[in-house]
């Protein structure tokens, strides 16, 4: 597999390990077994032969593809011989810096309080990404009384991204409050 240049924006997230949590069970053992793929970054150079040649790849696994991608602002239309059909989505990147600040704040709390074989000393819920995203956008639609990204007014962008970074930043230190609390009590 020929390695394409990976977008700059996408970079540091397109490098993150391939976690078996994002992705179905089917769909991770196909994409890191199957097709030895150790980075999200891997997946920007499948080809549609690859994927037909991997036993196991279907619908889910594609379907755990686009959902991935379409987190990351981009729209899946499929796999072409070259790679990825990708287009960016204009609406995602509205909320870009609230987006990926969540993201790192994410990833942060997920590697110091959650640790699958360790319940005894970490926080028992893995963050996701996508679905705490979507409590920050609904309380951001709430605030704003409209019903989706397209819809908030354009000239406010730098003052709607910092009210849901301040958000975030809310969510997570009460979820870092809660771990510790959660950890003290089961010491």
């Amino acid at each position: 597999m020929e390695k394409r240049p990976l977008d700059t924006e996408l970079e540091v997230l397109w490098s993150e390990h391939l976690e078996d949590d994002v992705f179905s069970v089917r769909a991770y053992n196909v994409l890191a077994h199957r097709l030895g793929l150790r980075t999200l970054g891997d997946i920007l150079n499948l080809t549609r032969d690859d994927i037909a040649k991997a036993r196991g790849a279907g619908k889910k696994t594609l379907d755990d593809i686009a959902k991935l991608v379409r987190s990351c602002g981009y729209e899946l239309n499929g796999f072409t011989d070259a790679g990825p059909n990708c287009k960016k989505c204009k609406q995602r990147d509205f909320l870009r810096p609230a987006h990926q600040h969540f993201l790192k704040l994410a990833r942060e709390f997920n590697r110091s309080y959650h640790h699958p074989k360790d319940r005894a000393f970490v926080f028992p819920n893995r963050i996701s990404g996508e679905t705490g995203w979507d409590i920050v956008k609904r309380a951001i639609f709430a605030t704003y009384n409209v019903s989706s990204i397209a819809s908030l007014p354009d000239g406010a962008q730098a003052k709607i991204n910092e009210f849901a970074m301040g958000l975030t930043d809310i969510l997570f230190q009460q979820l870092r409050d809660r771990a510790k609390e959660y950890k003290r009590s089961n010491i």
